[in-house]
């Protein structure tokens, strides 16, 4: 084959190749766990929600469900709101999937949308035990994946005619609103997390009991004066790492029921034994981020939080203060007593 057939024959098959690209359509694939996305997502759910909870049989499942409390906290995680309200539709209400995809018109579909969101929670963050469900018809709002507690300042809201209201995430408002978002005390299967069980032992695993040893140490009491959680997202996550200098107490666990502002909390929690100073860490619980190990005054505490997560105080309380004698320490957002 001369060259001018071999060339003929290559420019031959690349206009074959062009033509038959042109008659094929490439839909790119959006990227489902990007923030835009995500929030994208969380806003048309809202608007699907808003419309749906004009059924009282909707508002009633709902109040239902977040009445069991299953974290701790006035939210039910998606998936098990419809999987119980699938259920209560065999005898008579109404299957809040179904109607939530009946409502959804063109876009993605239903499915795709919860699936962008993982651990997707219905909330009412404020209000929930004056909520008249048989009557009153909530607003529903969502909080961004990528909001900012201390800096977010308003959220979208949607009523049943589609009409948005912009709500103030500082100050809870007077009527009920419900808000979608991802919870934060669930693992990726949505079971509750260990530090959030209730559970008070170290790390977050079974009670454990006072021994003989050095020093048995405490805390005592706990106030919050910021507990760094704005009203859309729930009650905080208050967290708790107490590690000795030696190493040999290392605690990490969460109190689920501080969930307000300006009231002490007794707890007389023994967090394990020890012979040397113990430093208390406190932070609130944001999830997601990168894993950082904090660390005080150059020591670290050798357990990974969430760079996402807000520090809420820490200091180094001396040996000679353990076992025998209550001591107030006041960090700012925090105070509280050891013993």
């Amino acid at each position: 084959m001369n060259n001018k057939v071999l060339i003929k024959s290559l420019l031959l098959a690349v206009f074959l190749l062009v033509l038959s690209a042109c008659g094929t359509t490439t839909t790119p694939t959006q990227d489902s766990s990007n923030p835009e996305t995500m929030n994208a997502s969380l806003e048309t759910l809202a608007k699907l929600f808003a419309n749906a909870v004009t059924d009282v049989s909707v508002r009633q499942q709902i109040q239902q469900e977040v009445a069991k409390r299953f974290d701790g906290d006035t939210n039910v995680l998606y998936k098990n709101l419809t999987a119980t309200s699938d259920l209560q539709a065999q005898s008579g209400g109404t299957d809040i999937g179904q109607s939530l995809a009946s409502l959804q018109s063109g876009g993605s579909s239903l499915d795709q949308l919860v699936r962008s969101i993982p651990r997707l929670q219905v909330a009412m963050p404020t209000g929930f035990e004056s909520w008249d469900a048989n009557n009153e018809v909530p607003l529903v709002g969502f909080v961004p994946v990528d909001a900012d507690d201390k800096t977010v300042q308003t959220i979208k809201a949607f009523d049943a005619e589609g009409n948005e209201h912009m709500i103030d995430a500082r100050t809870a408002p007077s009527k009920p609103v419900l808000v979608l978002s991802q919870n934060e005390r669930t693992d990726e299967t949505g079971a509750v997390l260990a530090a959030f069980s209730g559970k008070a032992g170290s790390r977050g695993e079974s009670l454990i009991t006072p021994q003989w040893c050095a020093k048995n140490v405490y805390m005592e009491w706990l106030y919050m004066r910021d507990d760094n959680e704005p009203w859309i997202k729930g009650s905080p996550e208050v967290m708790l790492i107490a590690t000795s200098r030696n190493r040999d107490l290392s605690y990490h666990a969460g109190f689920t029921d501080a969930d307000s502002e300006g009231r002490w909390y007794n707890y007389h929690r023994f967090l394990g034994c020890t012979s040397a100073d113990v430093v208390y860490y406190w932070y609130e619980d944001d999830g997601g981020g990168f894993d950082i190990t904090p660390s005080y005054g150059g020591f670290s505490l050798n357990i990974k939080i969430d760079d996402d997560d807000d520090f809420m105080g820490a200091v180094q309380v001396p040996y000679s203060l353990l076992d025998n004698t209550i001591t107030r320490w006041d960090l700012g957002d925090v105070i509280f007593y050891s013993n």
